[in-house]
């Protein structure tokens, strides 16, 4: 078992195996993030959490990115791997959508 505040080991395969380099994630507070710049047009993203965004002088565009918690999937590993697969895609999607 993982703990909340660490990522997920299927969500640091799922990444691996569709050829992006995870790094060393970590789950961040919005207080390290006090200090960075957000200038208009950028996008605050939030996934699953249900809170909305911290308040700042100007407000990003804010998307929440709602999809199943692949983490509850149960069946045999390939179910899984494909359970976090449609999470990743669907965020990629809507992601690049954005951004577009």
């Amino acid at each position: 078992m993982f703990q909340r505040d660490m990522s997920h080991p299927k969500s640091i395969e799922t990444l691996q195996r569709h050829g992006i380099d995870p790094g060393q994630p970590r789950s961040k507070s919005w207080n390290e993030f006090a200090a960075t710049v957000i200038r208009p047009g950028d996008h605050g993203l939030r996934s699953g959490c249900g809170r909305k965004l911290p308040t700042i002088p100007w407000q990003p565009q804010e998307a929440a990115l709602s999809t199943p918690d692949p983490a509850k999937a149960t069946g045999s590993d390939s179910e899984i791997d494909a359970a976090f697969d449609r999470t990743f895609l669907r965020l990629k999607n809507r992601v690049e959508e954005l951004m577009k």
